[in-house]
Formats: structure tokens, C-alpha cells, sequence
């Protein structure tokens, strides 16, 4: 039996983090064992490289490029090309410019890249000067590249990328009469409404009838006064518009959400039993490869005193949980009569709670094994919780964590569980392992 719930998703751990001469603050709360997100606030200070600062050698310095930073002793740990598949948390852009966005979600990457054992690369961000517009938005979870495109869209810019540096320019503006017709992914007004924050503030058991100019117009995407957004029975959005800035944005905005492929992460386990006085002793691993659990399973199957069981696989959606349960039910009289009946269930239970993060998942897994043993004095059966483990922490995308409890007869009870990264289609997102 599979079982899928939806979780919740709080604030983390209260916390500040100065970015850049102090330009920005960013608040966490760690709370929340299911998930992450990141506020990234108002602050007071120069728009330096939006505007002209207080100090007009800095302002200059800055106006064209907003964001330098020197590669420090290493050109890190993946290739730029990787960025489209490097996943943050959920990041809440609170009334900041687009150079102030843009250094706040450097600082969250070098950040993640941290708590995965990457290394971050040396970003830049080419930004010329004049962007004061202040931007609102929630960007749910989502790869770096894709968060980077969304900043520019509602900034109302284009952006490009050369290796290490990212490129803006603005949208050209040519006053002329668009009707057009953009094809935009499967629920694209819902994702444009969550990217605005409206679903946040919606009755589920009430929803409002909101039309798809409501949510642009909600979202904060600067559209022509004239223009008039709409979908027609095909799920295509029309867009009538003096504007042909007004089609590059909606485009590319669609552009943003088709090229995101939402990854699942596939969990599997394995059980391995080892009675006392086992020639195999296991320590805890946090991070295994493919290669390492390997030589474990040959250790095993050479000892030939150790009971291997195989888990069925979870697979659950970014920020979702799974649970499989392999029981059976015991019935036992309960008391000194015998018409009174007891029940209870036995067996393996294993939960899994995974978000995305970097090029792997950070998780939360439980497992159980409860058993019914005869108790010799009363000869009725006893439950009793056997092996009781839990792990929390990263797993990079095809590595292992080995969990071990040793139990009061000098048995031990190992874990391992390994988490792949997979697309709809159950293939591997990153290439077979």
C-alpha cells in the first residue's frame, strides 16, 4: 500500500544574511522538518548598480555590472550548464530591485551549493543601470537558471547567458499592434499565480473565479494599459497589445515554465539483518556511491549469515512525502478470557520526505519494523517495536546512506537507502548512475 500526502511548507530557522554591503537581509526559520523557504526582504540602503549611489566612484563602478565576484581558488564543482538543473528552495522576493534580487539569489545558491558539497561557481550578473522597479515575487522551488530567467521577465528584461556571466538587456519596445496567440503550458495561469502569491491568499474550499488578466495583473507583470490577456478553449493565451515588449514577456514566461522539468525522487532500501557475533560490522555513512554499496552487498552475500530484504520503491514529488507498509494483522485474546480479541499490525513501515535541493534531495526517512513475539511466561504474543530508525540530511542524486542500530542482543539491523532523481517517465534525470 502507497501512501501519498501533501506537506506543509513553513519558514526555517530565524537568521540573517548580509549580502553584499549590506543591501540585503535574509530571514530563515528552521522549524519546519518538511521543508524550506527563504524571504528575501526590504532594506534600506543605495541601489548600487540601479541607481546612482551617495558615492559617485562606487555608482560608476557598479552601473554596468552589478555583481563580480573573484573566483575563489576554484571555478567549482559543476559546469555552468548545470545551473538549469541545480535546484534552490523557495524564495520569497520581497520589494527588491533586480541587481538586489540577483545578489540575494547568488547568496542563497553559494549557500545550497554549501550544504550539498558543491562548489559555487563565480557568478556575474551584466545589469545595466536605471532598474529601480521593485519586485514581489515567490519563487517556489526551482532551478537557478529558471529563477534567473523570472527576474529578468517581471524586470522586463531579456537575459542571456556566456559561461560564468549573465547577460540583461532591455525588452525592446516597438509601438504597434500585436494579436497573438502564445502557447503556454498545462497550468500556466496557476503557476503565474503562485509565482505572484495569490494562491497563498485563496479558500481552497472557495476559490475565486480570477480571469487570466486578474493574474497577470496581480503577478506584477507590467503589461501595455491596452493590453488584453485571455485563454481560449486550447489552453493558448490570446494577447491583444500596442506593445510588442507585452508578447516577448508572456513568451517568455511560457518559455521559463515549459523548459522546467519537474523531477520526482525515487527512494529505495535496503534491510540487512546480521545476528550477533556476524563476521560484518557496519558504521553509519551519510553519503555512499554506487561503488561503495556495492562492495557492501558483495561483503553480505560472501558471509552468508546475514537476512537481506528489498524494500518497494517510494517515488514522491518535490516537497511531498510516501510511505509503504508491508503488514499483517495478529489477533490474540486480550486479558484472562478468551472471547475478548485483540488486534494489532505488524510488520515494515517506511516513510520518505524529500525537497530538492542542488542536484540531489535533502531527506527525512522512517522506518519501522514491529513485531509479535510469543512472550514464553504468558504464551500469548507480544508487539513489540524491534528496529525504530531515522535519517535526516542530503543525498546526492544516486548515493547512499547506511543507517545502523544495534540491537540489545548483539544483532544489527542495517539500512540502506538510496534516493535517484527521475523524470514523469521514470528515467533518470541525470543519466543512469
Amino acid at each position: 500500500m502507497l501512501i501519498m500526502t501533501t506537506k506543509t511548507k513553513l519558514y526555517i530557522s530565524a537568521a540573517s544574511l548580509l549580502i553584499v554591503a549590506a543591501l540585503v537581509s535574509v530571514a530563515r526559520r528552521n522549524n519546519d522538518p518538511s521543508g524550506s523557504q527563504v524571504r528575501v526582504a526590504d532594506f534600506s540602503g543605495a541601489n548600487a548598480g540601479d541607481s546612482a549611489a551617495s558615492d559617485p566612484e562606487a555608482a560608476g563602478r557598479l552601473r554596468t555590472r552589478v555583481a563580480t565576484r573573484e573566483a575563489p581558488g576554484h571555478n567549482g564543482t559543476h559546469a555552468p550548464e548545470r545551473l538549469r538543473e541545480f535546484m534552490l528552495p523557495q524564495v520569497v522576493i520581497d520589494g527588491l530591485t533586480l541587481g538586489e534580487a540577483l545578489r540575494a539569489l547568488m547568496g542563497v545558491y553559494e549557500e545550497t551549493c554549501g550544504k550539498t558539497g558543491e562548489s559555487p561557481l563565480p557568478l556575474s550578473f551584466d545589469l545595466p543601470s536605471g532598474n529601480t522597479k521593485r519586485l514581489h515575487l515567490t519563487l517556489s522551488p526551482r532551478d537557478f537558471n529558471s529563477s534567473v530567467q523570472l527576474l529578468a521577465t517581471f524586470a522586463g528584461m531579456k537575459v542571456s547567458r556566456t559561461q560564468t556571466e549573465y547577460h540583461f538587456r532591455p525588452l525592446p519596445d516597438d509601438r504597434k499592434q500585436v494579436n497573438q496567440t502564445i502557447p503556454v503550458p498545462p497550468g500556466f495561469g496557476s503557476a503565474l499565480a503562485k509565482l505572484a502569491g495569490v494562491d497563498a491568499a485563496v479558500d481552497p474550499d472557495n476559490p475565486p473565479s480570477l480571469s487570466m488578466s486578474d493574474i497577470v495583473k496581480a503577478s506584477g507583470l507590467d503589461l501595455d494599459p491596452s493590453a488584453q490577456v485571455s485563454l481560449d478553449a486550447s489552453g493558448n493565451l490570446i494577447l491583444e497589445t500596442s506593445s510588442s515588449a507585452d508578447a516577448a514577456k508572456i513568451s517568455a514566461l511560457a518559455g521559463t515554465f515549459n523548459s522546467e522539468t519537474p523531477a520526482l525522487t525515487k527512494v529505495t532500501s535496503r534491510c540487512m539483518e546480521f545476528p550477533a557475533g556476524s563476521i560484518l560490522e557496519f558504521d553509519e555513512a551519510s553519503q555512499m556511491t554506487p561503488d561503495e554499496v556495492a562492495t557492501i552487498m558483495r561483503r553480505a552475500a560472501e558471509s552468508s549469515d546475514g537476512d537481506l530484504m528489498t524494500m518497494p520503491s517510494i517515488t514522491t514529488p518535490n516537497g511531498q512525502s510516501g510511505s509503504v507498509e508491508l503488514l499483517r494483522e495478529v489477533t490474540y485474546p486480550s486479558g484472562d478470557g478468551a472471547e475478548t480479541l485483540e488486534k494489532a499490525n505488524v510488520g515494515l513501515v517506511m516513510s520518505v520526505s524529500a525537497d530538492l535541493l542542488g542536484f540531489g534531495s535533502e531527506m527525512t526517512v522512517n522506518f519501522t519494523d514491529t513485531r509479535a513475539d510469543i512472550d514464553p511466561a504468558t504464551s500469548k504474543p507480544a508487539v513489540n517495536t524491534r528496529t525504530d530508525l531515522k535519517t535526516t540530511g542530503f543525498s546526492s542524486d544516486g548515493n547512499s546512506s547506511v543507517s545502523v542500530q544495534n540491537q540489545p542482543d548483539g544483532s544489527q539491523t542495517v539500512l540502506i537507502i538510496t534516493s535517484q532523481l527521475i523524470d514523469a517517465t521514470g528515467r533518470p534525470v541525470h543519466g543512469a548512475k
